[in-house]
């Protein structure tokens, strides 16, 4: 079985007709880079799969995004196409009860004032120990229930806070955002089943749910479940065009299926809507090289070396791709410009004796 390394990434973060009156500050672990190793151990990249144009070199091998099983990644050199890992899944922010409380009092609407000043501030201890002193005496009150929810989500506090959310969603049934909430804190607790089937009762009310499909696939990715994460991934980007990372997950998974031109038309894609991103060109110069469309892959790699022109790595694996051009046509242009690509490569490091070799081996353009 295939095994995709997988982290769940974000979520959309917000829905449409969906307030909210706490919206919880990003978790202080949570990392937002996409080049940055995410919470789960990564595991060891394995080379794309299907790969008609020949193995990538080792300098740019692409990366599985990590997942639920830790592991040591051994030492590398050179460029890695990175993982995708923008961060964990977020919370959505829980909106007001749309009806006043029963037995509301003066000393309800007090705490329940204090603690959304005190969550706003940043005072989260402050915020939960006045959501709390309400709930003492109305334990399900809804508002408090919400606080008390995005407090704990704002800490980091995935297991309280997701019997919070399980707590709202056996009085109100009907609440997606707190049963959408119910299946992040789940998956951030790597309790993936019950996650996905929380998900999947979110696409029975709502096949088109596009928050739910994603992170429903994000989910089956990492479980190595890859055709119904193809699936529900291609359900997504069919359904919007707003959401990069689902193009680019849906690369990796199809990668792992050994589908190299569906992963390089997604990485692609991605790369497209993303821009300067430097990861998604990466993947995607590896995915056209194992689709065999050299030309694409020349033009991504480019990409990254302008994108950061200090890589000598980069430099050293578009060096590559000329010189494989160059013996398929024997066309000198694609000679001189691995040559110099190379020797851009060694410039920034002459440690690379393999590099240093390559160069020495190639033949010298003819003099004009």
């Amino acid at each position: 079985m295939h095994c995709l390394r997988l982290t769940i990434v974000i979520a959309f973060a917000a829905a449409a007709g969906l307030g909210g009156c706490r919206k919880a500050p990003s978790p202080p672990s949570a990392p937002t880079a996409v080049s940055r190793p995410a919470a789960s151990n990564p595991q060891p990249a394995r080379p794309v799969s299907g790969n008609r144009g020949g193995k990538p070199p080792a300098a740019l091998q692409a990366k599985r995004v990590s997942g639920p099983s830790p592991a040591t990644a051994p030492a590398t050199r050179g460029v890695q196409a990175a993982r995708i890992s923008a961060g964990k899944q977020e919370y959505l922010p829980l909106p007001k009860a749309a009806t006043t409380r029963a037995a509301s009092g003066p000393s309800v609407d007090l705490d329940i004032a204090e603690g959304d000043a005190a969550l706003a501030a940043g005072n989260l201890r402050g915020a939960e120990a006045a959501f709390r002193r309400m709930l003492e005496r109305h334990p399900d009150d809804y508002d408090a229930l919400c606080g008390l929810a995005t407090t704990l989500t704002a800490g980091g506090d995935n297991l309280p806070a997701m019997l919070t959310y399980r707590r709202i969603v056996a009085l109100r049934e009907n609440d997606r955002t707190a049963r959408f909430n119910l299946a992040v804190a789940l998956s951030r607790l790597e309790r993936f089943d019950e996650a996905r089937q929380e998900f999947l009762l979110l696409l029975r009310q709502n096949a088109d749910d596009v928050r739910a499909r994603y992170n429903l696939g994000m989910i089956l990715a990492a479980q190595g479940k890859l055709d119904e994460a193809r699936h529900h991934l291609q359900g997504v980007v069919s359904r919007t065009d707003s959401l990069p990372s689902a193009y680019a997950i849906l690369g990796q998974v199809l990668t792992d299926l050994g589908d190299s031109e569906g992963a390089m038309e997604a990485y692609g894609k991605a790369a497209s809507l993303q821009g300067d991103d430097i990861d998604t060109w990466k993947n995607y110069a590896v995915a056209a090289q194992a689709a065999g469309s050299y030309g694409r892959a020349i033009m991504a790699a480019s990409r990254v070396t302008r994108l950061n022109s200090s890589d000598p790595a980069a430099w050293a694996y578009l060096g590559d791709l000329h010189m494989t051009v160059y013996q398929s046509t024997q066309k000198e242009h694609f000679l001189i410009q691995a040559r110099q690509a190379w020797t851009r490569s060694l410039s920034l490091n002459s440690d690379q004796q393999n590099v240093r070799a390559k160069l020495q081996a190639a033949p010298r353009p003819k003099e004009p």
